[in-house]
């Protein structure tokens, strides 16, 4: 009962002597001294620190020391933020508020304001963290704080972002990045460039994006930060990219790998590998493509597995302690102990017992929790490698397939050429041959008919009719020969000559074909009607040489007392549809798809012809990008329809 009463005594001793040296501490410590201390020793032992960072609150309370109170509000409401205790974190900012208010400092207030909106970005409230900082800044704008202005302008940027509303965050980042412009404040300057050109690229605006991404690479490059100057390479490279210059967008990809590597950035380095295997597709080398999308994922695969074993090695490391530490407690609460000193410390070991078996069941629960999680995303992610690579295998085969049928048109084209040589040397050859034939051969030609004639002028008046009946014939078959010869020089003329394109009126052309043709017209006793014929434009020899074959053909295959040929348009199409119509004595539905064939004379020798005209016809109209039809009925008449452009 002594030792008892002893023990007790001598516990009470100990506490008044703690709290009088607690006393002169808090005495002899200024609250910003206890502050900072309390902030060195968080790094270490949190709970130590926090129990310093409250009893310094306490100090400054008693002391009415309202600067003090404030400050100590601010620092133990970062310490909760820092370690995700949100609700402790709002209530420490927002008494931070109200202190400055009652003390009217604006500055303290804005400062504990931008507190506040940082806790509400980590509870994903965007909308309520915007209008704080805007409070912030109009607090700022009030007292002239142009830097500090400028930061509230940059963050309301970013939740503008966060919310989905684009255009009125790349709005507030352009005006944050002029004022840190003007106020030359060049690495915020650099950061805002960042996320400018961050906005342009995600609109696929290369070109607005780029001076952007060249200055946050040049700040980067100039103050030697190797994490930024990865990105920033990426980023310009990206840029290069949305402009189509992919020579540009590859060598600074390069450059921002060669970065990454050296400083070990491994995410950056999969991410821009991921980036070229983009840039690769884009540029139709779906090869390439297929080949950065194996090393992203490699490479992503190696960091995520041992991101994973280092965090399930540490859950386990974790476990087992505390499992060793619940086995020794178990071990110390059998001991029997007969003086409340030892009852007192079984009690705390069984306390911590009890703690550590529910922290031990927590961690268990984390760490299959973790496992599972670690496997969904493992499927969902695998899932997602298979599907990519699978398709870029589909365009890596289309592009080969591609690439054989580009061989195989190339090839084509290489033979069409051959054939279009072969083509001309035979259409001079045939242009040759007219030639000979319009002199060479009518040349002999002429002379026998000429010589005929002289031969049968001579002839005595006495001679036998039937030596005259052969000479007729003789000097007739040279006249048929010399029509056919000049209607294949024609038909010749008509497929070489280069056509002379311009307006033409058709009733000209109707005219002068009618004048051309006067002598056979009164011949036949015959009528051409026309009238009213539009414009096109045409040849004119050609289109000439057509109405006069038309008209011929329709008068010559005629045995009407009074043949008549018309002739009548429309517009169809913006095309003209000439009818060239006749009551000649019509063509046989058996024989109408051959009138158009060279030497296919239908009547055989009961009309004179060569059976080349309608086939000249045919050719001019097919040279002038038109069409000619025929419809016709035996003893009815034929009617010619020429389509042409207007």
């Amino acid at each position: 009962m002594k030792k008892l009463r002893f023990l007790i005594f001598f516990v009470l001793l100990v506490q008044l002597f703690s709290f009088s040296v607690l006393g002169q501490s808090v005495v002899q410590d200024t609250v910003n001294a206890r502050l900072d201390r309390a902030n060195e020793m968080k790094k270490n032992d949190a709970d130590a620190a926090i129990k310093l960072m409250e009893s310094t609150l306490k100090f400054a309370i008693k002391k009415q020391d309202k600067n003090s109170e404030w400050k100590a509000h601010e620092v133990i409401g970062s310490f909760y933020l820092d370690n995700n205790q949100y609700d402790e974190a709002l209530v420490k900012f927002q008494k931070s508020i109200t202190l400055a208010k009652e003390m009217s400092d604006a500055r303290l207030e804005a400062l504990g304001l931008i507190r506040l909106a940082k806790v509400y970005i980590k509870l994903v409230r965007f909308e309520k963290s915007k209008s704080t900082y805007i409070k912030a800044l109009n607090i700022f704008k009030e007292l002239g704080l142009k830097f500090k202005e400028a930061q509230a302008i940059r963050n309301i940027g970013n939740m503008n972002t966060a919310l989905g509303l684009y255009d009125e965050g790349l709005e507030n980042f352009t005006q944050a990045y002029e004022m840190f412009d003007e106020l030359g404040e060049e690495e915020m300057k650099s950061r805002t460039s960042h996320s400018i050109c961050y906005f342009y690229l995600m609109k696929n605006q290369g070109e607005s994006a780029l001076p952007y991404a060249i200055n946050s690479l040049e700040y980067s490059l100039k103050n030697n930060k190797a994490d930024e100057i990865a990105m920033g390479y990426g980023n310009l490279g990206y840029t290069y990219s949305l402009m189509g210059d992919f020579k540009k967008a590859f060598s600074n990809y390069q450059n921002g790998v060669d970065t990454a590597r050296k400083y070990k950035l491994t995410s950056i380095e999969y991410d821009t590998y991921k980036d070229m295997s983009v840039t690769y597709e884009k540029s139709g080398n779906y090869s390439k493509a297929m080949e950065y999308q194996n090393m992203y994922y490699t490479l992503r695969d190696s960091v995520i597995g041992k991101e994973t074993l280092e965090r399930v090695s540490e859950l386990e490391v974790q476990f087992e302690t505390v499992a060793q530490n619940s086995e020794i407690q178990e071990l110390q609460q059998k001991q029997k102990i007969k003086n409340l000193q030892i009852i007192l410390l079984i009690i705390g070991l069984s306390l911590f017992g009890m703690i550590g078996f529910q922290i031990i069941k927590k961690q268990r629960g984390d760490l299959l929790e973790n496992q599972e999680v670690i496997t969904k995303n493992d499927k969902i992610y695998r899932l997602e490698k298979e599907l990519i690579e699978k398709e870029l295998r589909e365009k890596v085969l289309e592009q080969e397939k591609t690439e054989a049928e580009t061989k195989i048109l190339q090839q084509q084209e290489i033979e069409s050429r051959h054939y279009a040589l072969a083509l001309e040397n035979s259409n001079k050859e045939l242009e040759q041959f007219a030639h000979v034939v319009s002199h060479d051969l009518r040349e002999p030609l002429r002379m026998v008919k000429s010589y005929m004639g002289l031969i049968r002028r001579t002839l005595d008046k006495e001679a036998l009719d039937r030596t005259k009946e052969f000479f007729y014939y003789a000097i007739d078959g040279a006249d048929r020969m010399d029509k056919l010869i000049t209607g294949v020089l024609n038909l010749a003329k008509v497929q070489q000559k280069e056509l002379e394109l311009r307006p033409l009126d058709l009733n000209e052309i109707a005219t002068i074909s009618i004048q051309n043709l006067q002598e056979f017209i009164e011949e036949k006793n015959a009528k051409i009607h026309y009238e009213g014929l539009p414009q096109i434009n045409g040849d004119y020899l050609q289109i000439t040489q057509l109405f006069q074959n038309i008209i011929s053909n329709g008068l010559k295959y005629n045995t009407s007392d009074k043949p008549i040929v018309s002739i009548e348009h429309k517009i169809v199409d913006q095309k003209v549809e000439l009818s060239f119509s006749d009551n000649g004595i019509g063509i046989p539905a058996e024989h109408q798809d051959n009138v158009f064939k060279m030497f296919r004379r239908l009547e055989g020798n009961r009309f004179s012809g060569t059976g080349i005209g309608l086939a000249t016809c045919q050719k001019i109209i097919q040279r002038h990008k038109g069409n000619i039809l025929l419809e016709s009925k035996l003893g009815e008449g034929t009617v010619f329809i020429v389509v042409l452009p207007h």
